[in-house]
């Protein structure tokens, strides 16, 4: 065998080393430097199995491409050995684009390699022969070929510098860490530069090569520096906050850390001391035989407090013999006392210091399954006018009623009773249907208790409670609430203390309302839903226009009124597609009576508050006036008190930007809330409508009369016109004519009729008459 035949099997040799170190790169678990270490393992190849051609190749044009290759690809490798010497070390490069500059600039030096084959202007090829006339060729660099070496010393440079830097700025622990790198390195540069000085035939640094591979991937993926992993453990038992115990095989406590010694007041003198307190704690041998580990939360008496320890055991075993146990017990007191505050304060209004609604629901709803023969009742308590009540007194003063409530049912002290705060007033309860009845005097006592909690103040609290049975099988435990609050509903105008049963009237009413929230938009859509039109009048009769009525035609029950839905379609949205369908009727409708020549008729439409939230009131209602050919002061505008009355932010810029653009706003029901004359004052109205049952239905008509009489006269004053609603007598036409109303509606003139009948019966009468017996 000849050497160059010897040489080249060892080439072979470093290069399937160089394969298997590739292969641990890719199952190591330090992914980061495992992928760099890999980029010059792959390199390395290149150069490895070029010498080999370069050996068995007596072809000077193959031995000049392997050349190219070996010295294209040497540089590469330095450059990843760099970018592997920052990942192993954890060096940030402050410019990343020095790295790309790097990888540039060895891009350029790969290209001149191998541009060589033709240009042979970086290194050329001749001829030598041994004693044995074997032929080996050989390279003779140029200029261009030391710029090359230049280049490739100063990567290696910057991979010296990186460690050196590293371990300059480590503690000495972790010297040992680079210093093997930094000797790896080292040991195959140097070997690089005596085969460049001494120029052998045979490249023998590429053994190097294989070398530095093996150490560096053993030493950066496989070996772990035992020495500096028992250095910081030690350091980190000793300085924890956690008690830490080693024993031997033996049972001997060989180690145990200045927590654990000042804890069970023990020295290093006596270590094993240890061993009975944790005895105590244990309430077991505390060399356990068979366990391997665990982790279990203990508590311990001290001094009138209960101490919660979290103790970690672990047994070493080799070759199924115990080496020895580790015990870690960290004091979890804090941890856990503030575990419950937290779980508290979870579970419980922050205020009253009572359940949270969620959690009252649960556990009533477990209450109810674990006892399903019991009969329960449901309560919901409510303070009438709880608001008026925190912007007269104060919302301190308000939290301290409802503290005192909280208070109160505490002290009812019934037995297995749940309660919790609903929300803002409401508060919850559950009670057995006997213990409601045998406490039923204590329960009224408490009303009586919280309705006089502001009586220094001259101030009755009013208390109302829903309560419902309940049933076997019965619907979700927050339904239930709702329904005991539904029943507080049909009470909320009374100014006494009282409690109503839910009863199956008011089942009825949300079967009702669930019923028609599911047909109405089918409804909508199969046209059940139809415009009336009641005229309004002026002084002499003459029509001016009309107010739009809905009216919902339904399959089973016959022509509904708006009583009969319009509030619960208010509740769940549905009113805004109603309000849509009427808007564009009324405007159709206008568009038909201008082509018949009464085009000064106007139509009044509703507007409702969830209108505002549904839909782009202005852009809609904008928009059918221009589609219709309409002029927009012939669909009038009605909003009420309440529409206004909250979201002023959101509603009042709408209105006024659709007053601006013709259309006439009228205040419905002026006078039926509490901010009329502000209202009056403030906000720009073009009408207001009042009411004729709300005069009549007061105790002193004469004083009612009096105030309209000045309301009337007040609106006059300001030029806002007065529609005088629900008129039902010549006696009330004729007293709205001497206090200055200037518009009149209700049945003395015409009830509400379909459109058909309103253009057959008033649209070509030059009056309407009015009619007591309408």
């Amino acid at each position: 065998m000849t050497l160059k035949t010897l040489y080249a099997l060892i080439f072979a040799g470093m290069a399937a080393i160089l394969a298997v170190c590739i292969f641990i790169t890719f199952i190591s678990t330090k992914k980061k430097i495992a992928c760099v270490l890999r980029s010059a393992l792959i390199c390395a190849l290149v150069p490895t199995l070029a010498n080999v051609v370069i050996l068995l190749s007596s072809s000077s044009v193959v031995c000049g491409l392997a050349y190219a290759l070996f010295y294209a690809t040497i540089n590469w490798i330095l450059t990843f050995v760099f970018c592997f010497c920052l990942a192993y070390t954890s060096t940030k490069i402050k410019y990343k684009w020095m790295i790309w500059v790097l990888y540039f600039v060895t891009l350029v030096d790969s290209v001149l390699m191998l541009s060589n084959l033709w240009s042979g202007k970086v290194f050329s090829l001749y001829q030598l022969y041994d004693s044995e006339h074997n032929i080996y060729f050989l390279t003779q660099g140029h200029t261009l070929f030391k710029l090359h070496l230049f280049y490739s010393y100063f990567l290696s440079v910057l991979s010296f510098a990186t460690l050196i830097v590293k371990i300059c700025m480590s503690a000495p622990v972790y010297w040992r860490k680079y210093l093997i790198i930094l000797a790896s390195l080292l040991v195959v540069v140097l070997w690089d530069a005596l085969f460049v000085v001494k120029k052998t035939v045979i490249d023998k640094s590429i053994v190097g090569f294989g070398i530095c591979s093996i150490l560096l991937t053993y030493f950066a993926l496989i070996r772990r520096p035992w020495r500096l992993i028992n250095s910081l453990l030690g350091k980190l038992f000793t300085r924890s906050s956690s008690m830490v115990f080693f024993f031997d095989a033996d049972g001997e406590c060989v180690y145990a850390n200045t927590p654990a010694k000042e804890f069970f007041s023990f020295s290093d003198h006596n270590l094993n001391a240890c061993k009975e307190p944790l005895r105590e704690i244990l309430k077991a041998d505390f060399f356990p035989q068979n366990s391997k580990s665990f982790t279990k939360m203990y508590t311990v008496q001290r001094d009138e407090k209960k101490i919660y320890l979290r103790i970690e055991y672990k047994s070493t075993f080799h070759r199924k013999k115990q080496e020895g146990i580790f015990y870690s017990i960290q004091d979890c007191t804090d941890d856990e006392e503030n575990l419950k505050k937290e779980k508290f304060r979870s579970e419980h209004d922050e205020l009253t210091g009572t359940y949270k609604s969620e959690v009252l629901y649960e556990k009533v709803e477990k209450r109810l399954r674990e006892n399903p023969d019991v009969e329960y009742y449901l309560i919901v308590t409510d303070i009438k006018d709880f608001k008026l009540i925190n912007d007269v007194f104060g919302k301190e003063e308000g939290d301290r009623i409802l503290v005192r409530i909280a208070s109160c049912i505490s002290e009812l002290n019934i037995q297995d009773m749940l309660y919790g705060r609903l929300s803002g007033d409401c508060f919850g309860f559950m009670m057995r249907r006997t213990d409601y009845e045998e406490n039923l005097r204590k329960f009224w006592g408490y009303f009586n208790e919280i309705s006089n909690i502001l009586k220094d103040r001259n101030y009755s609290i009013v208390i109302h409670a829903g309560i419902y049975r309940v049933q076997k099988n019965d619907f979700s435990v927050s339904t239930l609430f709702d329904r005991a609050r539904l029943a507080i509903s049909t009470i909320k105008g009374d100014y006494k203390n009282g409690a109503v049963f839910y009863d199956d009237s008011m089942r009825r009413k949300i079967v009702w309302e669930r019923q028609i929230t599911g047909e109405a938009e089918s409804a909508l859509k199969a046209g059940q839903f139809n415009m009336f039109l009641q005229p309004q009048v002026d002084a002499d009769g003459v029509m001016c226009g009309a107010e739009a009525l809905v009216r919902w035609n339904h399959h089973e029950k016959g022509l509904l009124p708006p009583s009969h839905f319009i509030k619960t379609f208010e509740n769940n949205g549905l009113v805004s597609q109603i309000d849509l369908f009427m808007w564009e009727l009324a405007c159709r409708t206008l568009q038909k009576w201008k082509r018949m020549g009464r085009g000064e008729l106007y139509i009044s439409v509703n507007i409702s508050s969830v209108d505002f939230y549904y839909v782009d009131v202005f852009a809609t209602l904008s928009d059918l006036v221009t589609r219709y050919n309409i002029e927009p002061k012939n669909l009038r505008l009605e909003v009420t008190e309440g529409l206004i009355s909250s979201d002023l932010e959101l509603k009042m810029p709408v209105i006024e930007r659709l007053r601006m653009l013709g259309f006439v706003i009228v205040m419905d029901d002026f006078g039926s809330g509490s901010a009329s004359l502000n209202i009056l004052k403030d906000l720009p109205m073009d009408g207001l409508k009042l009411d004729m049952d709300l005069m009549y239905r007061a105790k002193d008509v004469e004083r009612s009369k009096t105030i309209m009489r000045a309301l009337i006269g007040m609106a006059r004053e300001l030029g806002i016109e007065v529609v005088g609603e629900g008129v039902g007598s010549r006696n009330q036409v004729d007293f709205l004519k001497s206090v200055g109303c200037s518009l009149f509606q209700g049945y003395f003139f015409a009830k509400p009729v379909s459109i058909q009948d309103f253009e057959n019966n008033y649209l070509n009468a030059d009056r309407i008459h009015g009619n007591d017996k309408a």
